[in-house]
């Protein structure tokens, strides 16, 4: 008797999984948006002075870029792989991806300054607006779907 030769199916490697899964991008999102909810909670409940005394530190702040722009990179890294299912779709991912990334930015200026009293340049009702807004754009976040990769 012959026998049959059977393909096998080829692993995947830990890069292609990787990849597959948009490099992770909504848990890296979702994470960032959750550390800024609770400094923008802590700024209404402390205050600017107090915050930016014992919470909101240079060290903190360097070590909050860090997660961030993960985010940002994978959101850029796996624009292609996000399915819109319309145009308003589209529209509001890009708005998120661009917050996430110009947000980059100013955290990383405290490299430079070691100092964040720019959050001083931010009134309070910039922090509610932040408070109402981010929740949606975490629902969004976890919703988005991924192209399948070959």
């Amino acid at each position: 008797m012959a026998s049959i030769p059977t393909q096998r199916k080829k692993e995947k490697t830990w890069l292609q999984i990787y990849r597959q899964h948009g490099y992770y991008v909504q848990l890296a999102t979702i994470a960032t948006f959750a550390i800024g909810m609770y400094m923008h909670v802590t700024r209404l409940f402390l205050g600017d002075d107090l915050l930016l005394k014992y919470v909101y530190t240079p060290t903190f702040d360097m070590l909050f870029v860090l997660p961030m722009a993960y985010a940002a990179v994978a959101e850029l890294l796996s624009w292609k792989q996000v399915i819109h299912p319309s145009r308003r779709h589209r529209f509001i991912w890009s708005v998120i991806v661009f917050y996430v990334t110009a947000s980059v930015f100013l955290h990383a200026s405290t490299y430079l300054t070691h100092s964040t009293n720019y959050l001083r340049f931010f009134p309070l009702w910039w922090t509610v607006w932040f408070l109402i807004v981010t929740p949606v754009m975490i629902v969004f976040t976890w919703r988005l779907q991924l192209k399948e990769q070959d």
